[in-house]
């Protein structure tokens, strides 16, 4: 899996529904405070998570992750994928 951000494909079908701000994307990834991680499958795009992270609010010297979205490709989906892509991220967001 890998965490950096890049044009995704499969969000421009969903454009009018979801309109996401790429520009806004790119700079809160930059900033530290949005991560995004894929799942390929070699270097085909078959899922990805997006979390932002902020400071919790009660333990400050902890932060907090929230999923903001998260996709699997139909055709993998059934397979144990989006639970692998959690996992994944749990190790990720810990290591952070």
């Amino acid at each position: 899996m890998n965490s950096k951000i890049g044009y995704v494909d499969s969000f421009s079908k969903f454009a009018k529904e979801f309109n996401p701000d790429y520009d806004k994307y790119v700079k809160l990834q930059e900033m530290g405070v949005c991560v995004f991680i894929t799942c390929r499958d070699d270097k085909k795009l078959i899922g990805y998570a997006v979390f932002s992270i902020m400071s919790h609010i009660r333990y400050q010297s902890c932060n907090l992750a929230m999923e903001d979205l998260y996709y699997i490709v139909p055709e993998y989906r059934g397979k144990g994928l989006g639970k692998q892509l959690f996992i994944e991220s749990e190790s990720i967001l810990k290591s952070r």
